[in-house]
């Protein structure tokens, strides 16, 4: 922590990676959000995938509901991260904190606008960056642009989601 407060307090270049725990108080837990899309009335699919997200493995779990529930697994995450649901109000402290702490690069696994949500709330206009830009990437953090590299895609572009196994293996290989 204390070197984190010099580097800050120096302007010295520092990335945060915000992983799903920024978007919990809006959005809920991944269980919660998987779960949300098998049908109230399917009680094996249910402990199907319990058993899944009880031994952790989230993406398998992600990769059964998209396996069992097609198209409905698309159109259910996209409604379930879409942007009408973020409330600034709701917003953590932490993710508010985000524009004042870091001007330049910030890399994300969120789907969801919360990020972007909070810098455009401070003035501040991010340059979106999804899996594939890391040139990019690295010539905007040189020049300390604010950008957000979103490595896991965007709740709007389904083609850059990574959320299930084969879309891992898909992004970073086996």
């Amino acid at each position: 922590l204390s070197e984190l407060m010099e580097r800050l307090s120096s302007n010295d270049s520092v990335v945060p990676y915000i992983g799903a725990g920024m978007s919990r108080p809006v959005f809920g837990t991944w269980s919660i959000y998987l779960k949300s899309i098998v049908p109230k009335y399917d009680k094996e699919g249910h402990e199907v995938l319990s058993g899944k997200l009880d031994e952790g493995d989230y993406e398998g779990a992600a990769q059964w509901v998209r396996d069992t529930y097609g198209i409905e697994f698309y159109n259910q995450t996209a409604e379930y991260f879409c942007n009408a649901k973020i409330k600034y109000e709701s917003v953590s402290q932490a993710a508010k904190l985000l524009p004042q702490l870091f001007r330049g690069a910030v890399l994300t696994t969120n789907l969801d606008r919360i990020i972007e949500t909070v810098y455009r709330r401070e003035g501040i206009s991010l340059k979106i960056l999804l899996a594939g830009h890391s040139r990019l990437v690295q010539s905007l953090t040189r020049d300390g642009a604010p950008c957000l590299w979103k490595i896991h895609g965007d709740i709007e572009d389904r083609e850059s989601w990574v959320l299930t196994k084969d879309d891992y293996a898909k992004q970073y290989g086996t």
